[in-house]
């Protein structure tokens, strides 16, 4: 454990999947693998490209400015790892559906889906256009991105082997799915 905490050291890890993909929980299992994850940096400091105040004393950000922001991170951090965290297409416009019929969006997903009204074709076409943003962006890079579908399934099985650790001794954290009567589920 002690040389993964070295290698930490050196390289952030950047969860940058969009609302309602299991942002939140891939941050708790980073933080159980010893990675301190901020959720939701704060929104001036990342729209001010002042990234490394953003991160100051975490390895890693998640959340919609983390997810919207990729590429300044990526240019920021080099040698750093990026995760995508993935859920089917239509489990997710439900998903940010109810997100946002329930709970609003905040002010950096709304300007991250395009306006801060619900529409399913924009919706749906952001979130496509985001995973091909990501995957256009890492082309030739594969080491540095991991797509994983943690509602799918995919845990440590699939998060440890790309960080290089072995898993924890503990569940990987429950999933919220966030859809109306809905159970969360431990994947």
């Amino acid at each position: 454990m002690q040389s993964f905490m070295l290698r930490c050291s050196e390289q952030h890890v950047f969860c940058i999947g969009l609302c309602e993909t299991g942002t939140p929980e891939l941050a708790e299992a980073l933080g159980a693998l010893g990675m301190a994850v901020r959720t939701d940096p704060p929104l001036d400091l990342m729209l001010g490209g002042q990234f490394p105040e953003a991160a100051e004393g975490y390895l890693g950000l998640a959340g919609p400015s983390a997810a919207a922001m990729f590429r300044e991170l990526d240019l920021a951090f080099p040698d750093s790892k990026f995760i995508l965290t993935l859920r089917t297409p239509h489990e997710w416009l439900e998903a940010i559906a109810h997100r946002s019929h329930t709970l609003g969006l905040s002010d950096a997903p709304a300007r991250l889906y395009g306006g801060g009204s619900f529409d399913r074709v924009s919706m749906l076409a952001t979130y496509e256009l985001h995973k091909a943003a990501v995957l256009a962006h890492f082309v030739g890079r594969e080491d540095d991105l991991l797509l994983i579908d943690l509602f799918g399934g995919e845990n440590w099985d699939v998060l440890c082997p790309f960080l290089r650790v072995r898993p924890p001794r503990r569940a990987f954290p429950r999933l919220e799915r966030h859809l109306p009567g809905s159970m969360p589920m431990a994947a």
